[in-house]
């Protein structure tokens, strides 16, 4: 593929992916989208997991293949299942689904709704990630912080 193509190819991933994200921020909460220059340049590096959550792959379509945290969400949407949040009317689900896949006009903005949590077989990328997250914190702390004991005076 040529260098200009692959830079279409990355606008297009970056642009279904921030649409996906304002459309899950709208309709059940999680992170707003970054820009989608950002998301480009992101893209272009090779991310394919953004937020921690939502994985993508450029050669795939849609590009979002998975959504850890609002899978109820990406099943809605991707999979086209109305059922996966009754909490939300089917024509409106509709219309949020033809914003995200066809580039469609963006529908009445709405207040997020809970949905249920994630199964059980979800919380171990959970847990890793943010295992991932709390031991690389210790490159932040100050020297000496975190090698003492607990309970032992700070350095």
């Amino acid at each position: 593929m040529s260098k200009v193509g692959k830079a279409k190819a990355a606008k297009a991933v970056a642009d279904f992916l921030f649409r996906y994200m304002v459309a899950r921020y709208r309709c059940v909460g999680g992170a707003l989208p970054s820009s989608r220059i950002q998301l480009t340049a992101e893209v272009k590096q090779g991310v394919h997991l953004f937020e921690g959550d939502i994985a993508t792959d450029a050669a795939a379509w849609p590009p979002v293949t998975n959504d850890r945290e609002h899978h109820a969400f990406f099943v809605a949407i991707i999979s086209a299942d109305d059922s996966a949040i009754p909490e939300i009317e089917p024509a409106e689900l509709a219309a949020w689904r033809n914003y995200v896949l066809n580039s469609g006009p963006v529908p009445k903005w709405r207040e997020p709704v809970r949905v249920s949590a994630g199964t059980r077989a979800e919380a171990p990328a959970r847990r890793r990630l943010t295992f991932r997250w709390a031991a690389g914190l210790s490159n932040w702390l100050p020297r000496g912080w975190s090698n003492r004991a607990p309970g032992s005076p700070l350095p």
